[in-house]
């Protein structure tokens, strides 16, 4: 092979990485990995769906009897279509974490509601935040609410299933954290739902109501509207 027949197929290379690079942004990605680097602002105001939904906070004025905070989990369906209500305000923000629901409490008291739902702590536990962390954040969620007189109920973290990586190990990790959580929940007599036991009773997310792994189809949220109905039957009406 001549020194010129190298020379062009390196520079073929070089524009078909640049190509590359171009079409999966990664100066981007870079750009922002940087920048989350050097930033000393909270991990959940690293998150850019965070900043949209707490400047849309501040400008809904809708009252409810019922409030569901958490994740892109909580966050992913219609709360009144799904329970045929008309007064469930959604409080779910993707790649929210425990943390977050913290800083972002106001927007619940605002609501006015007799009872908030939570489920929340996969997004930490992704991050690397250590389960004692997340029990402890929602026992200060619990208290809060309690303080503004509204009921808090918390929900189990849901387990994952396949293509999520690593499951097995994530899944442990989300039973001891399930252990935290309910042990905080015993403790400041507050109620805990085990979703797992109707959508993850193997300890695996079952296939027919998991979307990616994590998040849940249309068969695993009718299945939670059977776990939270009587509740909301045997508190509001």
């Amino acid at each position: 092979m001549t020194k010129r027949v190298l020379i062009i197929l390196n520079i073929i290379l070089v524009i078909a990485l640049i190509a590359m690079a171009v079409k999966e942004k990664y100066p981007e990605r870079l750009q922002d990995k940087y920048a989350s680097f050097k930033s000393n602002e909270p991990l959940y105001l690293k998150n850019r769906n965070y900043k949209v939904q707490m400047d849309l906070y501040q400008r809904y004025q809708q009252k409810g009897r019922i409030v569901m905070l958490g994740n892109s989990i909580t966050g992913g369906v219609d709360w009144n279509e799904l329970l045929g209500r008309d007064d469930v305000i959604n409080r779910g923000i993707d790649n929210d974490i425990t943390a977050g629901f913290l800083a972002r409490m106001a927007y619940t008291y605002n609501v006015e509601p007799d009872l908030c739902f939570i489920m929340g702590g996969v997004n930490d536990l992704h991050a690397g935040i250590p389960a004692e962390t997340i029990a402890a954040n929602l026992a200060q969620a619990v208290n809060e609410l309690r303080e503004h007189g509204i009921k808090p109920i918390i929900s189990s973290i849901l387990y994952v299933t396949s293509p999520y990586p690593d499951l097995k190990r994530f899944n442990r990790s989300v039973k001891h954290t399930n252990t935290l959580i309910q042990a905080m929940c015993v403790d400041l007599e507050v109620e805990f739902v085990d979703l797992n036991s109707v959508l993850a009773p193997d300890g695996v997310l079952l296939d027919a109501y998991s979307l990616d792994g994590i998040h849940l189809t249309g068969a695993g949220y009718a299945k939670w509207r059977e776990v939270l109905l009587p509740i909301i039957d045997r508190e509001l009406d």
